[in-house]
């Protein structure tokens, strides 16, 4: 998740702002249909943000809050030190920053930088020092949505279904998903990462929308295939099928039948060419590489795309493709977390979750910095920041809305290893699609 988090952007006032991914996978949605405008935003109300009145704050009394961020999230004080120039999304971030401290002046923000991740990372500090340190949590950090589930057990993380509101029917399904555990919504998703393909339309008209088109195509393929932590395009085309990846019970499995026809479709575009070296491919970032190198056909995350794609010329997007419609792109997130049970804090942080999270504000600042927004009427805003309709956009709002929720941790680490390894010895000749899959099966993780 760590790598649809921006490179550091500049903050030129003392703050900074946080940005942003368990629950069952939604059943996969049907075929793309035809893209169409989007439609005018219709903003959902957080609660009133100009110059709120906080309960139990006396005038003119000076209020620390305490953030935990990532260093791609830092103001310039802290990873861009002066003469810095900046970012674009740095200034619009600056920008409503500003304003939220005009609204509220006896306010100071202090900023704690952590990793994304691991040991020493932000999850990782949230746990221990709610167990030997509670007086050094922070009020709202940001978190991947992945972690949240063993924040909510942890217990120091507080639900936000009052806090946000009406807003959280705007979240883009997936997101709102990531987000709630046991029914609660623990976070409000900020940011959000899909896969989707990105194809040469000098060589192909259209996008292929499933396997079958992918090998009547006749183009090389570069998909994640290798050994990797990475496996949400197999998961995603296995899910096409109408694979599960839990049981009634609700444990960790793999379904035979679905598995052998996806292998199946990947042993025919073996045997075309269609995936050379795609055991060697290991991350969308690696995909990305081939396409540039002259690949027609390639998976990418949405958030490399925006990057890049101005300086390609000759690029288009289209989704996954599926075993008989597209596949779902499975998405992931991250998500504010308010910590704080503060009378006087938690209000302040309330309010600034919202005021960040506004439709508006996060429309900019995700247009900005080249990610996806979590809400839709934040994604609707970018086109109104287009200098020219854009035709990525209609595309990314029906891939949001079908896109599902990455699988919770404790699943994904169990079948992903099981799967890339049915997928490998398919590609490489080792084994017959029924074999490998029977393989798959036993091999799941319990």
């Amino acid at each position: 998740m760590s790598s649809l988090i921006p490179r550091p952007s500049s903050v030129v006032i003392l703050l900074v702002a946080l940005v942003t991914g368990c629950s069952s996978i939604p059943t996969p949605a049907g075929p793309m249909a035809t893209p169409t405008r989007l439609s005018t935003p219709t903003f959902v109300a957080m609660g009133p943000t100009p110059k709120p009145e906080t309960p139990g704050i006396e005038p003119g009394q000076a209020i620390t809050l305490t953030l935990w961020t990532t260093e791609g999230l830092a103001p310039d004080g802290e990873t861009c030190p002066a003469p810095c120039e900046g970012t674009p999304a740095g200034q619009v971030l600056s920008q409503q920053l500003a304003a939220f401290l005009a609204d509220h002046p006896n306010v100071h923000i202090q900023t704690l930088l952590k990793k994304p991740g691991g040991t020493g990372g932000l999850f990782d500090f949230l746990q221990t020092a709610s167990a030997v340190a509670p007086a050094t949590l922070p009020d709202l950090m940001i978190l991947d949505a992945a972690d949240l589930p063993k924040a909510a057990q942890a217990g120091p993380i507080q639900p936000l279904d009052d806090v946000v509101g009406a807003a959280a029917a705007d979240l883009f399904p997936f997101a709102r998903a990531l987000a709630t555990v046991n029914g609660r919504l623990m976070g409000m998703p900020y940011i959000v990462s899909v896969e989707h393909v990105a194809y040469d339309p000098t060589r192909l008209e259209a996008a292929p929308l499933t396997w079958t088109e992918v090998i009547s195509a006749g183009v090389r393929f570069a998909f994640p295939a290798g050994e990797s932590a990475h496996a949400d395009t197999l998961i995603s085309l296995y899910l096409s099928i109408g694979g599960t990846l839990t049981d009634a019970s609700g444990a960790p499995h793999l379904e035979v039948a679905p598995l052998i026809e996806m292998l199946r479709s990947l042993e025919t575009a073996r045997q075309a060419g269609i995936t050379t070296n795609a055991t060697q491919v290991k991350s969308a970032e690696d995909t990305w590489a081939a396409f540039r190198s002259g690949t027609p056909l390639a998976v990418v995350s949405a958030e490399r795309y925006l990057a890049d794609r101005t300086a390609l010329g000759a690029v288009a997007a289209g989704p996954l493709p599926g075993w008989k419609a597209p596949a779902p792109s499975l998405g992931s997130a991250w998500v504010w977390v308010l910590v704080t049970r503060d009378p006087v804090r938690a209000p302040l942080a309330q309010q600034l979750l919202r005021h960040l999270t506004a439709p508006e504000n996060l429309g900019h600042w995700s247009h900005a910095a080249a990610v996806l927004p979590a809400r839709r009427s934040a994604l609707a805003t970018w086109e109104t920041l287009s200098e020219a309709p854009d035709p990525y956009l209609p595309f990314l709002q029906e891939l949001l809305e079908k896109a599902v929720a990455r699988p919770p941790a404790a699943v994904y680490t169990a079948i992903a290893p099981a799967l890339r390894q049915a997928v490998e010895d398919v590609l490489l000749g080792r084994a017959t699609p029924e074999t490998a899959a029977a393989a798959a099966v036993r091999n799941v993780r319990p």
